[in-house]
């Protein structure tokens, strides 16, 4: 399978994010992602802007204590969608919470293709975090990006912008 492999069985957990508010703001979510008919885990980043009131840096969801492994959110999906679709696709981040190395909050995300619409919406809920500080609620609009793609499209776009130059070389 590939991140063109379309599919419904995402989830999806919380790694770290960093933001700050004051009425205005923005911030940087990170956020993992995985499917098994898609045979796909993948890092992806949610950078935004909007509304809120506070800022925080860090916290991870806390592992379940039962299993010591972090825990994901299944993804009520709209329609099958790949990480190719998800890349560079719209979408929103609200969160609210509190934390000092050990926290509560909540975080809903959703996602829409601006050509063919909405891939999920207000999927999240609440929980536990660990390594964070923070105070706060936010509402962000903004971009999601898989960090695997970005890091191949800016090589291949390295990589062809050198054979225009080499192309146009005097010989």
């Amino acid at each position: 399978m590939s991140l063109t492999t379309t599919a419904t069985d995402w989830e999806f957990t919380g790694l770290a994010q960093i933001g700050l508010a004051d009425v205005l703001g923005g911030g940087v979510y990170f956020f993992h992602f995985r499917s098994v008919i898609a045979n796909v885990r993948e890092l992806l980043i949610f950078t935004g802007g909007g509304i809120g009131m506070g800022g925080s840096a860090g916290g991870s969801v806390l592992p379940d204590p039962s299993t010591g492994r972090i825990s994901y959110t299944p993804i009520d999906c709209l329609r099958e969608f790949s990480m190719y679709d998800l890349h560079n696709s719209i979408g929103s981040v609200v969160s609210a919470g509190g934390s000092a190395a050990f926290g509560f909050g909540c975080c809903y995300i959703a996602a829409a293709e601006l050509s063919d619409g909405p891939l999920f919406e207000r999927q999240g809920g609440f929980g536990f975090s660990v390594g964070g500080l923070g105070l706060g609620g936010t509402a962000f609009a903004g971009l999601w990006k898989v960090a695997s793609l970005t890091a191949r499209t800016s090589s291949d776009e390295e990589r062809e912008m050198m054979r225009q130059v080499e192309r146009h070389q005097p010989r």
